[in-house]
């Protein structure tokens, strides 16, 4: 069982302006969150300088800003390099972390680039984040289920490339997979020498974005509100987490006989 220092409860943002992004961090400060997750592909161009990123993150005061800039079908001409430029703008104006696909400059099968020109391009490019003080999480998101092996194998790959943090996204479209799943978050604690962020799509998948955290992984992501830009199928609400987070107990019990002897 984890400490309960050990992971962060993580509020998306993707809303479209800066006022509706602050409104909503302003709300989820309230809520509990302890860091944020800002979706630049989802915020309109215009604002994406370093002005109008700061004035957003100045209201996260000293909580820690992931940022994000997937690919999108809303910005579909968008380049890789764009993509990268827009995040290393993000950084100047106060990102901590910012969350780079695996398979950042040759699109691959489950956002894994595998050729060496391009994993080579992509240690230059952590390499380049690290020398202006930022982390970057390597992510992946294969919208199909992955085995442990699988998993296990994929992440590694990510890690060797230089990443402070590894985030992978599954599916699981049975209660078989599932099982293979937590299994794995549990696996990849052993395996990996940095915090990961495991997190699971499809049918049976939301459940695990929370308690995936007591198995090991890094982060709970979480919605402030539902709305037309949230994601409500697979993200759980963050005023409903913290409250399961501040009523569980998460010490060991110090008797290592509790629940074994049977009182007559």
């Amino acid at each position: 069982m984890p400490n309960r220092k050990d992971f962060l409860l993580t509020c998306s943002l993707r809303e479209k302006d800066p006022e509706s992004t602050i409104n909503v961090i302003r709300n989820a400060i309230y809520d509990g969150a302890e860091a944020f997750m800002i979706h630049l592909e989802k915020l309109a161009d215009c604002y994406i300088n370093v002005d109008d990123l700061k004035r957003i993150f100045n209201y996260v005061g000293d909580r820690q800003i992931i940022s994000v800039n997937y690919r999108s079908v809303h910005k579909p001409n968008k380049s890789d390099d764009e993509i990268v430029k827009e995040q290393l703008i993000a950084t100047k104006a106060g990102a901590n972390i910012v969350d780079i696909v695996g398979d950042i400059y040759s699109p691959s099968k489950n956002e894994l680039a595998i050729d060496e020109k391009t994993i080579k391009r992509q240690k230059e490019l952590i390499e380049q984040f690290h020398q202006n003080n930022v982390k970057v999480m390597l992510s992946s998101h294969t919208f199909c289920f992955l085995n442990k092996e699988d998993t296990l194998k994929h992440c590694l790959s990510l890690q060797n490339r230089g990443a402070d943090l590894v985030k992978i996204a599954v599916t699981a479209g049975s209660e078989e997979e599932l099982l293979e799943v937590n299994k794995t978050t549990i696996e990849l604690k052993k395996m990996l020498s940095v915090p990961y962020f495991h997190c699971c799509m499809g049918q049976y998948g939301k459940l695990h974005r929370i308690y995936s955290a007591f198995l090991g992984s890094s982060i709970i992501l979480c919605v402030q509100n539902y709305n037309e830009n949230s994601n409500p199928k697979e993200q759980p609400l963050l005023r409903n987490t913290k409250v399961v987070l501040d009523n569980l107990d998460f010490t060991i019990a110090k008797n290592d006989l509790t629940g074994t002897i049977r009182n007559v």
